[in-house]
């Protein structure tokens, strides 16, 4: 267990933290998407989600991924197996739009059949374009705290 308040969380190697990290994703994802059913209030929650994973992207440009926490790309990915949405999701929509709106607005975004599909070809996309997006996000309001 991670301990910073006695100062101990160096004696922990990397690897163990980043361990760590994977699973504290995998429950909080599973716990969010809890008895969320199906419909709106999966769709909702998957929304939620996104947003969070957003605010790691953000969090990694801005401070830098460190050793002791795997990449956002791939704590993002973890996340995205257990959404179990359909081809047609409202909260995957949604979800892309935040992660376009967020991490890529000066780029047109890419043509999609279905809302599943403009999630995955939106979030591959945001993966390289993050950096670009981040001078934008400093000189909004978004980010006047950075």
């Amino acid at each position: 267990m991670r301990s910073h308040h006695h100062g101990d969380l160096k004696l922990l190697p990397a690897d163990l933290l980043v361990r760590q990290e994977y699973r504290a994703d995998d429950f909080a994802t599973r716990w969010i998407l809890d008895d969320a059913g199906k419909g709106l209030q999966r769709k909702f929650r998957v929304l939620m989600i996104a947003v969070a994973l957003t605010w790691l992207f953000l969090h990694e440009r801005v401070l830098g991924k460190g050793s002791d926490h795997p990449p956002a790309i791939l704590r993002f990915r973890e996340a995205a197996e257990l959404f179990e949405m359909g081809e047609r999701s409202v909260g995957l929509e949604n979800a892309a739009y935040v992660f376009k709106a967020l991490l890529d607005p000066a780029t047109q975004a890419p043509p999609h059949e279905t809302p599943r599909e403009k999630f995955r070809v939106g979030t591959f996309a945001v993966r390289g374009r993050v950096r670009n997006s981040l001078n934008h996000l400093r000189k909004s309001a978004l980010c006047a705290d950075f």
